[in-house]
């Protein structure tokens, strides 16, 4: 029972971290409160959580994709939307750092993502797997 009061409160408190992307708040959020699932919370409650923590930044960047009428949404779209801009968060960061990555240089190398080395080695491993499977009688 005192540990389920205190992660009540730890997620009735949530608030996002100085420079932390939505999508990695979101997932801190949901992994908290999956840590209760007997919380007591209804979902229209946890989004409004989820609103309330976030940064000035990231507040207004989802008042304007959603014109502002956020906390009006039925719970289930408002859940949907920041599942979906969590994705779309993702997905920029991914973007802004493999064109950062690609252009960056070390020691007269050129770097490279950690997405573009676990493609490389991915393929590598695709094309072991493929030479043992012709290798079968």
């Amino acid at each position: 029972m005192p540990k389920t009061v205190k992660l009540r409160n730890e997620i009735n408190q949530f608030v996002q971290l100085e420079r932390e992307s939505f999508w990695k708040y979101l997932d801190r959020f949901k992994n908290l409160s999956y840590q209760c699932p007997h919380h007591g919370l209804d979902q229209s409650r946890l989004c409004q959580i989820v609103y309330e923590g976030l940064d000035q930044q990231t507040r207004t960047m989802l008042k304007s994709m959603c014109q502002g009428v956020f906390l009006s949404k039925s719970a289930i779209v408002a859940w949907e939307f920041l599942e979906d801009l969590a994705e779309k968060t993702m997905q920029w960061e991914t973007a802004k750092d493999d064109s950062l990555s690609s252009r960056l240089v070390r020691g007269g190398m050129h770097a490279v993502s950690n997405v573009s080395h676990l493609e490389s080695k991915n393929a590598v491993l695709e094309n072991m797997l493929k030479g043992l499977l012709v290798q079968q009688p």
